[in-house]
């Protein structure tokens, strides 16, 4: 995380590494007692992973990007790379830390707001260290918001700014009243400096697709089931 600080991961149990993929490292959040999500393009659709529980041990995941993002489009059909969503199912159900909530309304992460990232990646300017490893957490503000439904990126400006390894990751929008967070996007890409792109999840190309998705798996996600346990 460029221009971010060290946290406890303690504080953020529910935010994971996955190694594998296309991706050398990316970071996960884990949305439900089965359910990882993360950035489709740390992972090949409908494909298997590693990702490493907080007990140490690694564990299976089985994960599925958004069908706007596959790659096995036809050439002539672009990948929407705004839509970089991939959601997992676990082969073992996670326990003893609560899950993190999707938030699904549009307050959260309004124009101009601060809001909070999450990765274990690098952490100078371009990169240029390629850590990987290490919890970071950085504030930044709302800079755009998405504009259509083929453009769901969340831009935000300031001085945490996404790195190498932060994909996949959580943006938060602040603590409410009490004291509850909203996981509003996941981080897509930046230009590794200042600027970071949230794919969002406050919007209909996420929600339908996921609930979708749930159901198939026969899986709660926290923030779009009420019967979803175990949530923060």
């Amino acid at each position: 995380m460029i221009g971010g600080v060290p946290t406890q991961p303690d504080l953020w149990p529910a935010t994971l590494i996955l190694r594998g993929g296309p991706a050398s490292g990316c970071t996960v959040t884990v949305v439900g007692d089965h359910v990882v999500l993360l950035a489709a393009h740390c992972v090949n659709a409908h494909s298997a992973g590693v990702i490493k529980f907080r007990s140490g041990q690694p564990g299976s995941i089985v994960c599925d990007v958004h069908p706007a993002y596959k790659e096995d489009q036809q050439p002539t059909v672009p990948v929407n790379q705004t839509k970089d969503f991939s959601l997992c199912l676990s082969t073992r159900a996670f326990e003893g830390f609560p899950f993190e909530r999707i938030g699904t309304s549009i307050a959260d992460g309004r124009l101009h707001e601060q809001i909070r990232l999450l990765g274990y990646g690098c952490t100078l300017d371009r990169g240029v260290d390629h850590k990987f490893g290490v919890l970071f957490t950085g504030t930044t503000k709302v800079d755009q918001v998405p504009t259509s439904a083929d453009d769901v990126y969340t831009v935000a400006k300031g001085e945490g700014a996404l790195c190498y390894g932060d994909s996949g990751g959580g943006a938060y929008a602040d603590p409410d009243v009490n004291n509850r967070r909203s996981l509003i996007g996941v981080n897509s890409k930046g230009n590794f400096s200042d600027t970071s792109f949230l794919s969002t999840t406050a919007t209909e190309t996420f929600i339908n697709w996921a609930l979708a998705w749930s159901q198939a798996m026969k899986a709660n996600i926290c923030g779009l089931h009420a019967s979803a346990q175990n949530c923060r």
